[in-house]
């Protein structure tokens, strides 16, 4: 089972509140006023009773109309240039579904601690049944978080097949990375072009091919059908095939697959999958239109979309999702989801539509996925994550790792690669609550592996690579995964610390990103050299800075172990020891103004983990973790110090993995002792490292360290 939500390990103490009020023109949080010039048709309500509640804010429009854009003010709050306003944009995406009132258009809230502010008020939005969504606390994360994946995606693209995949989870096993989690992309369904839509799309190999093409069939193509299962070689289909992968490789145990929200990218066949559809044209709102230019989008505003009408897609659903449980299959990644928010018109409506297909998956997911069984892919909108979470509690925080620059951009494999773990970092600030932020697959031998294999592990979400059949950078690999397919996964999700909440890391001159989790018993803090990119809004798309190239971003910032904003209020002890993983650097911070400088370098990184110092009889203890891992405190279970008599100290540590096992001692042991063994050890009079190499045992999990240390 996947760990606990945050709140279970760290406590947090509510936020002080400030009063909102409207008065003359003006929005003031307490007497600051923040916004400006408020039209008249702006209202203010509050939006429950409790003292801890934010408030609504509304607009009244003079006539009823599916679509309004109203101005809600001046920000003062920010320096404004010439007309400077914030609009609010309200639609419904079917003409035929008008109003004029929205009281409760904008919610707003206030308080002294920005993350606890976030955390309370979607905990509010929950509980004011404004859409069909719970926060993540309330629900349990799925298990195959915790274990290390494979998606077949840029191994393959469409051409997946059998043979392939078991090759691929065959390489990472042998190399020591074995998969517990698979995930088939793209390329494992029945599909057919409009030119031929009687007959099975067998060529496609370029991805894009796909996109005009429709589902024919809710149970797998020609290659996983005609596969062969067991040693006789007999007739198996994808039954057989899902079965021979978890019987042949141990610590696999989830395999899910993709499909994308309206069955696949061009939706359903009409005639086909035993339910209704009809071609429909996507419609995109004038908002959509300014966004980013997508390939997908294009093609399938250019052939439309088969949509199933909300009636039937809970039929259609049970028959796809009843299937894939019937042949072992464990979940599904759930894509193109967006594309609802298109189609609207002539299907009541993009609330109606939405409720319809989120409850669909749901109802399916909980009856065969247990209900929390699902990724959530192309998503970032409001309708999926107001009305499709009530269940689903992984879901992508950001778009998908390209390898790079898709314009062409040689140098856009560097600069790019910044831009996706900042947009990762900040959605999760707030996603966060509400899902398990996934930051995507990625590539081990992509020149800025390192970079986002350093994000992923103290992401909190889940690790999984796409790897090309051959082409694994397997050291890489073992700096995230341990030889049973489990992963050192932070217990909350990672977001940006204080100092960067209300800055750009893509600006040239501002400090790098630096984004905060915590383990069991440690902190960690990862800072990122994320310059080079910006959003060009008449390009409609990211591209390389005019203004600086890949090595413009300041290479230098600092730590601290209030950084670990969890910590800020209450902190586990008074004094850290501070762990720099690539500069593998231990720093006594004995007060909250004690920092660690990193030099990072040009799209560098530098992680940091804070162990608390126990203090006992006059000895020092603390521990680090496996610093062979990236998040080298995710290792450590629990720490004890106590006293053995003859004025002797014990430090235990339970802990689990493989490699070399960091602690501080501010005395030399006498003895260290693994599982009850005595074991050799290393000490470092300048900086008090202990060093204990730990070597993988099968049978054992949890694995007990101790440190006699003899008090003089």
């Amino acid at each position: 089972m996947g760990e606990a939500p945050s709140s279970v390990i760290y406590e947090t103490q509510p936020s002080s509140k400030t009063p909102i009020r409207i008065s003359g023109k003006n929005l003031f949080l307490n007497d600051l006023p923040t916004l400006l010039d408020v039209p008249e048709n702006v209202t203010l309500m509050p939006a429950g009773n409790s003292p801890l509640s934010g408030h609504f804010l509304g607009v009244r429009a003079e006539v009823p109309a599916s679509r309004h854009v109203a101005p809600l003010e001046s920000l003062a709050s920010i320096q404004p240039g010439t007309e400077d306003n914030v609009d609010i944009c309200l639609e419904s995406g079917s003409s035929s579904v008008i109003s004029d009132e929205f009281p409760r258009s904008v919610y707003i809230n206030s308080g002294s601690d920005p993350y606890l502010l976030v955390k309370e008020s979607m905990r509010e939005l929950s509980r004011l049944k404004l859409g069909n969504f719970r926060p993540l606390e309330d629900k349990i994360v799925p298990e195959f978080v915790d274990r290390f994946g494979w998606c077949t995606w840029d191994a393959f693209y469409l051409a997946v097949e059998p043979e392939g995949v078991a090759r691929g989870v065959e390489e990472l096993t042998r190399g020591g990375c074995p998969p517990g989690f698979l995930l088939i992309d793209d390329g494992w369904q029945s599909i057919s072009t409009d030119q031929e839509p009687d007959q099975e799309a067998m060529s496609l190999t370029i991805a894009g091919e796909q996109m005009p093409c429709r589902l024919a069939g809710t149970q797998e193509n020609f290659k996983f059908k005609n596969y062969l299962s067991g040693e006789k070689r007999r007739e198996g289909g994808f039954g057989g095939f899902v079965k021979d992968l978890k019987d042949r490789f141990e610590n696999l145990d989830y395999i899910y697959v993709w499909h994308a929200m309206c069955g696949y990218w061009g939706g359903v066949r009409p005639g086909k999958c035993n339910v209704p559809a009809r071609i429909l044209s996507p419609e995109l709102s004038p908002g959509l239109k300014s966004t980013m230019e997508d390939l997908a989008v294009d093609k399938l505003v250019r052939h439309g979309i088969g949509a199933v009408p909300p009636e039937s897609v809970r039929q259609f659903y049970e028959a796809m999702y009843s299937y894939l449980n019937e042949v072992g299959v464990d979940g599904v990644k759930v894509d193109v989801i967006q594309v609802l928010e298109t189609l609207g018109e002539e299907l009541g409506g993009r609330v109606h539509l939405s409720n319809a297909y989120y409850s669909a998956l749901n109802a399916a997911a909980s009856k065969y996925f247990k209900g929390n069984g699902v990724i959530g892919s192309m998503q970032n909108c409001n309708d999926f994550l107001f009305l499709g979470t009530n269940q689903i509690a992984v879901a992508r925080a950001g778009d998908d790792f390209w390898t790079e620059d898709p314009n062409g951009d040689p140098e856009g494999s560097y600069w790019l690669q910044g831009c996706h773990v900042i947009h990762c970092a900040y959605n999760s600030l707030w996603m966060g609550h509400v899902i398990l932020p996934d930051w995507d697959m990625f590539q081990s031998t992509h020149p800025r592996a390192h970079f986002h294999a350093a994000s992923r592990a103290i992401s909190g979400g889940p690790v999984y690579v796409s790897d090309r059949l051959g082409r694994h950078d397997l050291e890489l690999l073992k700096k995230l995964v341990l030889p049973d397919s489990t992963l050192l996964r932070c217990v909350a999700h990672a977001q940006p610390t204080r100092d960067c909440l209300f800055v750009s890391p893509l600006r040239p001159h501002t400090p790098p990103l630096k984004i905060w989790n915590i383990n069991r018993c440690t902190g960690v803090v990862g800072a990122f050299s994320c310059g080079g990119g910006e959003w060009c809004r008449e390009e409609r798309r990211f591209r390389r800075a005019r203004h600086s190239s890949k090595r413009a971003q300041d290479p230098q910032t600092t730590a601290c172990y209030t950084d670990v904003d969890a910590w800020r209020a209450n902190p586990p002890s008074k004094s850290f020891i501070a762990f720099s993983h690539l500069a593998e650097k231990l720093t006594i911070l004995s007060s909250p103004d004690d920092k660690v400088t990193m030099i990072l370098g040009p799209l560098g990184f530098e992680l940091v983990t804070f162990a608390p110092l126990h203090d006992f009889n006059g000895v020092g203890f603390a521990a680090i973790g496996l610093v062979n891992m990236y998040n080298s405190g995710g290792a450590v279970h629990s720490v004890q110090v106590r006293g053995k008599g003859n004025g002797a100290v014990v430090a235990e540590v339970r802990m689990r993995g493989r490699g070399e096992m960091c602690a501080y001692a501010s005395k030399k042991p006498k003895k260290c002792f693994i599982d009850g063994k005595e074991c050799e050890f290393e000490y470092e009079e300048a900086d008090g490292r202990v060093s204990v190499q730990l070597e993988w045992d099968h049978d054992k999990k949890i694995r007990v360290l101790q440190y006699l240390i003899e008090v003089e």
